[in-house]
């Protein structure tokens, strides 16, 4: 799972995926909608760091970490530039992609 060491970490972070995404939800109304993914690593990343808990592993799949540098890599459920249309994206191509990624 991800792990960001200060609030400036985290904003990065979304200004790369979170921001851009078409799954982000911002109506413009202050109630700020943002990410079910981002809130929920927000919300248990601490309590489940060391967990063995099955709620882990979905946290490690969702916003995967480089195991060599222990940096985030792109959220499973990132669905392109939401300015732009985005790009299409189906299970397997996040799958296989995830396999990839943590080799």
């Amino acid at each position: 799972m991800a792990y960001f060491s200060n609030g400036s970490a985290g904003e990065g972070y979304q200004q790369a995926y979170c921001f851009k995404c078409r799954n982000y939800v911002d109506k413009k109304d202050g109630r700020g909608y943002g990410c079910a993914i981002w809130d929920l690593h927000l919300d248990y990343s601490y309590q489940l760091c060391n967990s063995k808990d099955i709620a882990k592993d979905m946290l490690d799949f969702l916003i995967p970490v480089n195991p060599k540098t222990h940096t985030p890599l792109e959220c499973s459920m990132f669905l392109g530039n939401r300015k732009k249309g985005g790009i299409k994206c189906n299970a397997k191509s996040v799958v296989k992609k995830q396999h990839t990624l943590l080799r």
